[in-house]
């Protein structure tokens, strides 16, 4: 499909230079993030931790003394509020730590499917009842913002006032097929006699009410007209799984479940062929009483994750930054700022508004005479005012790249092929799919072991807030490639190397060049095209 002409938000920065290092605000005088080191960096690759010069490791897309271009693969930008800037010391995960995980699910012979799921409306045989619950439930799932009616819930190509539908089982398969390719990925609908459903929940005398999660085969449920039962059913395999349900903390949907007892549903009906199951929700979930609410969480050692759809509404991206909330006319850049969701989100001028922003609100707080939260630093400058960008060159990376040069990197034609499409505005949809479906592959990663990343920006990043999550790739950087290498040859052992990393993007790029009208995956076909590039100029 042909790209649009921009519009709105898209046209409004042209991201003249790429941020290619961590942003001033990780520096040690205010949350004291320190990057690991280039070698450690390709050390972390190979399964010995060590590279000697001139050596290749068989078990790693490319061994090196050099670690990969700045352009390619950038560091953490490290904003504030961000998962690295709360949690600066948190430990990296190399191949070699990968390899030692005692609590790693490898794949077998017998258990190499992967499974998404959905919990669907009522089950083809729903009684009064069921129905009842299965309108109560989905009606949680729709914003309470004022924006969703004005804007945020419409369709892109529809009539003004109909319903924005959240993305489609079948396009998160497809996603998952490329981004876990060869690996084969199944609907979990097929694996049971019933689709995944909500019913009505009732306890009686054999459910000890203060346990926090209770399961029964052929449980006894019963209709109820309450608007917000305290507990639903899920109905998922062959029982019913009781979900504690609570009114919405900020009040953004009407009520939240909670992900823990979702899980444990989850795990009751995981097919015996499985590697790992993900189970889409498209309401607000929590974790814990602390929790606003949580998007999504794997329980890794068990095999099975949970996502929810119901954040990344693009109706809400004018609602929050860091936990807090605040109004669309006063973002100036600190909320989901779509113009800057990823690969925009390498913007310099971006990074050093948001940066300064931090900095202009904590001397506010000083002079009110509270405490400041972190070390405060005298500017905003340092890393980014360093950094190259696509039409401008600098010293931060030392790679001496021209700004011509620039544009033919990967993350170069990324923005260049983002900013060529049309506004996120345009294609709501596509909008909504693009987030939900990296959160899933984040996710199905814990699955496999993955920790959280540390040493690039990359899709294994941890995350603080939905501005953060914007803003995070599509991609897996070489360490984290490296350890889903290292998982998917336990059961492809005939395959090489570097022959399953080619060919599993060249898997991702298809699937990202029928989407090209979508910014995310026109940016990530780009970003591929050349990395594909790299990789085949590299040689054997």
């Amino acid at each position: 499909m042909a790209p649009k002409r921009k519009t709105g938000n898209q046209a409004s920065c042209q991201h003249a230079h790429i941020q290619v290092d961590a942003s001033s605000h990780a520096s040690e005088a205010l949350v004291g993030f320190t990057r690991v080191p280039a070698e450690k960096r390709v050390a972390a690759t190979t399964p010995s931790g060590r590279v000697v010069k001139g050596s290749s490791d068989g078990n790693s897309p490319r061994s090196s003394c050099n670690p990969p271009s700045a352009y390619t693969f950038p560091a953490p930008l490290v904003l504030p509020g961000d998962s690295l800037s709360i949690d600066p010391r948190e430990p990296p995960q190399s191949l070699r730590s990968f390899i030692q995980e005692g609590a790693r699910n490898p794949l077998t012979d017998r258990r190499k499917t992967l499974y998404v799921g959905r919990v669907s409306g009522s089950s083809p045989d729903s009684s009064a009842g069921q129905d009842n619950i299965s309108q109560i439930t989905k009606s949680w799932a729709i914003p309470c913002c004022n924006s969703s009616r004005r804007s945020g819930n419409t369709k892109s190509s529809g009539a003004p006032n109909a319903p924005l539908e959240p993305p489609r089982t079948e396009d998160i398969i497809e996603y998952m097929s490329a981004y876990y390719h060869p690996l084969e990925v199944k609907s979990l609908l097929l694996a049971s006699s019933k689709p995944a459903s909500f019913v009505p929940w009732q306890d009686d005398e054999n459910t000890d009410k203060k346990t926090s999660r209770s399961r029964r085969k052929g449980a006894k449920v019963k209709a109820t007209s309450e608007s917000s039962p305290t507990y639903v059913g899920l109905h998922l395999g062959e029982g019913v799984t009781r979900i504690r349900t609570r009114p919405c903390p900020d009040d953004a949907f009407p009520r939240q479940i909670n992900l823990n007892d979702v899980l444990d549903a989850l795990l009751e009906a995981i097919p015996s062929d499985a590697h790992s199951a993900i189970l889409l929700v498209d309401q607000d979930m929590y974790d814990d009483d602390d929790d606003t609410f949580c998007c999504g969480l794997a329980y890794g050692g068990s095999r099975v994750a949970v996502v929810s759809t119901a954040r990344y509404h693009p109706a809400l991206d004018s609602s929050h930054y860091d936990g807090i909330t605040i109004e669309a006319e006063d973002l100036d850049g600190l909320g989901v700022d779509r113009a800057h969701m990823w690969p925009g989100s390498h913007c310099q001028e971006f990074v050093r508004r948001v940066c300064e922003a931090n900095l202009a609100e904590e001397e506010d707080d000083n002079d009110d005479e509270e405490p400041p939260k972190r070390k405060k630093a005298k500017s905003c400058k340092g890393s980014q005012g360093s950094a190259k960008g696509v039409n401008g060159t600098g010293s931060g990376s030392g790679e001496g790249l021209s700004p011509s040069e620039i544009e033919k990197t990967p993350m170069g034609a990324a923005i260049k092929a983002a900013m060529a499409v049309c506004s996120p505005e345009d294609d709501l949809s596509g909008l909504w799919f693009s987030r939900v479906a990296r959160t899933a592959a984040h996710e199905l990663g814990h699955c496999f072991a993955l920790g959280h990343c540390v040493y690039y920006a990359c899709s294994m990043q941890g995350t603080s807030c939905l501005a953060e999550d914007m803003r995070q790739p599509p991609y897996l950087c070489p360490i984290c490639l490296a350890k889903l290498t290292r998982a998917t040859l336990d059961v492809a052992k005939e395959m090489d190397p570097k022959d399953f990393v080619m060919q599993r993007y060249k898997a991702l790029l298809d699937f990202c060049g029928k989407r090209k009208d979508i910014t995310m995956f026109a940016g990530f076909h780009a970003w591929l095209e050349r990395r594909i590039a790299q990789l085949n100029a590299e040689g054997p």
